[in-house]
């Protein structure tokens, strides 16, 4: 495979993060690894030729490249796979004053409790709550930060489901229709005994076994994408059963959880090559974005430096 250049962009100092720039450069040896701020300080699109090189950085960073490329921030997607959440979870899409106004002030024995988060990126943390006094103060306003202004995200609608306790969850990485992993993540994993890993399919590093690339929601979630990248996380709600989908997830910026070099390398440059001829389709379809002319666009697509 032609591998083009990667921007590998450093951002945070704790364990976790560290972890991730290591296994980034793993999967992109002999790349430019360098600050997110000095990347933003020094290139624009027209600098970095996106068709011939990608950038991996956090979350944050990644929804400033989507911004520069005229792109829209992913959202966290629910696909229309319900038999395969669990029957004991309901998901809703819903406006958040809507949301807001329907919990009350004070809870009964029987008030539902709701787990919810943004439709749009991740800037704000997802909380659980079963009334009003609960849900964290930067929500009760339903007004986007500058920070999220700037970089696109909006906070008008949030999913909205059934609070629910899972007794293992796990992260799937998916190309072009196929599991090429499962990783347990850190917390859920390290809490567990080694007959508990054998029961939910790992063994004792970690690592899947057959049986689990078998299970309805995992076979269900292939079908659904025969094409591109997905990260897609499952979770099991009780000690029997097979697994359920807990979300899936655009893989433009996620959590490894110690996945493979070749696997990481593998989502990210299938997952970039599918940003790109979106972008070009963009420029070509509604015009090149402020600075660009389409036919020095055109012109660089054919005579590349």
């Amino acid at each position: 495979m032609d591998i083009p250049h990667a921007w590998l962009l450093t951002y945070g100092e704790n364990v976790h993060e560290q972890e991730e720039l290591i296994l980034r450069k793993q999967a992109f040896p002999n790349h430019t690894l360098i600050p997110a701020t000095e990347f933003f300080q020094k290139v624009s699109p027209r600098d970095v030729p996106f068709d011939r090189n990608i950038v991996i950085g956090d979350l944050r960073a990644m929804a400033r490249i989507c911004r520069l490329l005229y792109l829209p921030v992913p959202e966290q997607d629910y696909p229309p796979l319900y038999p395969h959440y669990g029957f004991e979870r309901r998901i809703e899409r819903l406006p958040l004053p809507t949301f807001l106004a329907s919990l009350p002030l004070v809870a009964t024995e029987t008030t539902p409790r709701f787990f919810v988060k943004p439709v749009q990126h991740k800037y704000r943390p997802p909380f659980s709550a079963s009334t009003l006094s609960e849900v964290p103060v930067e929500y009760l306003f339903c007004e986007a930060t500058e920070e999220e202004l700037a970089n696109g995200a909006r906070l008008e609608e949030v999913y909205v489901q059934t609070h629910v306790s899972f007794r293992l969850e796990f992260r799937g990485f998916l190309v072009d229709g196929k599991f090429l992993e499962f990783r347990p993540y850190g917390r859920f994993y390290e809490s567990m005994s080694p007959d508990m890993n054998r029961w939910f399919g790992f063994d004792h590093q970690g690592n899947a076994r057959p049986s689990l690339f078998q299970a309805k929601a995992v076979q269900a979630v292939e079908e659904y994408y025969p094409k591109g990248a997905h990260i897609v996380d499952f979770g099991y709600l009780s000690d029997a059963g097979e697994p359920v989908i807990v979300e899936v997830n655009e893989p433009y910026a996620f959590g490894a959880y110690g996945c493979s070099p070749e696997t990481l390398r593998s989502v990210l440059l299938t997952h970039w090559g599918t940003l790109v001829p979106h972008w070009r389709s963009l420029v070509l379809a509604e015009g090149a974005p402020a600075g660009w002319s389409t036919l020095d666009f055109l012109k660089e697509m054919e005579n590349p430096p």
